[in-house]
């Protein structure tokens, strides 16, 4: 239970529990802050002018409590977290459609508050009451595989806590949005012991391995496809395409050097025939200048 991490997503709405928790992040034990009230200190922060409120909490996890807040007619979420459990990656501005957007950091003497857009419900809630159709699926994993294509080339971040309850959907503009960087890591630096266990691959959880590659985020997000599939873990539960089998198995190689890379998961014939891939965007393009 050490590398567990409860998720305290921006979007991730919970019920409030008092239960202490410890958590390993990179090799060192800690306990999750206890954040049930905030303290008067906060009172005097400010976003675009109006002070936050922090009186509307709407879930808290191991490293966090998200609120509310309602400034100028725009509903935000503010994630908490206590400095020390702080990462600083959680706070940078990513610029992709299918990443959260950060609006704001905000700090005071203990704590950091993360200001960002507010989405809908995470996909373990959405897809709570029923499983998700190959066609979603399909839609799901191309874009997440952008946005992981994204991060490790041009952020040079692996996220590292891939699953259900870290990717929202917007109604807003129909995207899938990946959220909660809180264990991401360095893509040359990232150490084992970091994610969710059901969702982590072999070598994240092989605590003599000195480092992982970004391979890890592609395990998980295998994983996660399974279990919105089906509610569980492995393959043989499915009732899929072959297609879509196959490229699963290539997601979930043991061996993080033969696993599929992002770029070829991006032109796996499952994925190339999504409606937003950029692969079937550049390919439909190709075609338009023969027609």
């Amino acid at each position: 239970m050490g590398i567990k991490r409860l998720s305290s997503s921006i979007a991730e709405v919970l019920p409030l529990k008092k239960k202490k928790v410890s958590h390993k992040l990179n090799g060192k034990r800690h306990r999750a802050p206890e954040l049930a009230n905030p303290s008067k200190r906060t009172r005097h922060l400010e976003f675009q002018g109006v002070p936050l409120k922090f009186d509307q909490p709407i879930g808290q996890g191991g490293f966090g409590q998200v609120f509310l807040e309602r400034v100028k007619d725009v509903t935000y979420a503010v994630k908490r977290t206590d400095k020390e459990s702080f990462n600083p990656l959680e706070s940078r501005k990513f610029n992709h459609p299918n990443v959260m957007h950060v609006y704001e950091t905000l700090k005071d003497e203990k704590n950091v508050f993360i200001v960002s857009e507010l989405y809908d419900e995470n996909l373990e809630s959405k897809f709570q009451d029923r499983n998700m159709t190959e066609d979603e699926a399909k839609e799901f994993a191309s874009q997440l595989l952008e946005a992981l294509n994204y991060l490790n080339f041009q952020e040079g971040i692996s996220h590292c806590d891939i699953k259900p309850a870290n990717v929202c959907y917007s109604s807003t503009d129909g995207k899938f949005k990946l959220i909660d960087f809180g264990l991401s890591q360095g893509i040359h630096s990232i150490r084992p012991g970091s994610g969710t266990p059901v969702f982590m691959s072999p070598e994240s959880k092989d605590i003599n391995r000195r480092l992982c590659t970004p391979a890890v985020d592609y395990w998980s997000l295998g994983k996660t496809i399974i279990y919105l599939m089906s509610k569980q873990f492995s393959i043989q539960h499915l009732q899929v395409s072959e297609e879509c089998l196959e490229f699963l198995r290539k997601l979930l190689k043991e061996d993080p050097e033969t696993r599929l890379s992002g770029e070829e998961a991006l032109v796996h014939p499952w994925i190339a025939g999504s409606s937003s891939s950029l692969w079937n965007q550049f390919w439909n393009w190709i075609k338009s200048l023969f027609n």
